[in-house]
C-alpha cells in the first residue's frame, strides 16, 4: 500500500517569524491592528 504524504497545516513562514524570530501575528479589526497574543489569550494594539 503506498502511503499518502500529509502537508503540514502551518504557514511555514509564519511559524518562523512566530518561533525563531519572535513576531507576533497581527489581525486588522475595523481599521486598527492588534498582535494576536496566545499566551496572554489577549489582542493587543500595535501602536
Amino acid at each position: 500500500m503506498k502511503s499518502k504524504r500529509i502537508e503540514p497545516e502551518t504557514n511555514d513562514v509564519a511559524f518562523d517569524m512566530r518561533v525563531n524570530q519572535g513576531i507576533l501575528p497581527t489581525i486588522e479589526i475595523a481599521g486598527h491592528t492588534f498582535y494576536v497574543d496566545i499566551r496572554m489569550d489577549k489582542l493587543r494594539p500595535k501602536y
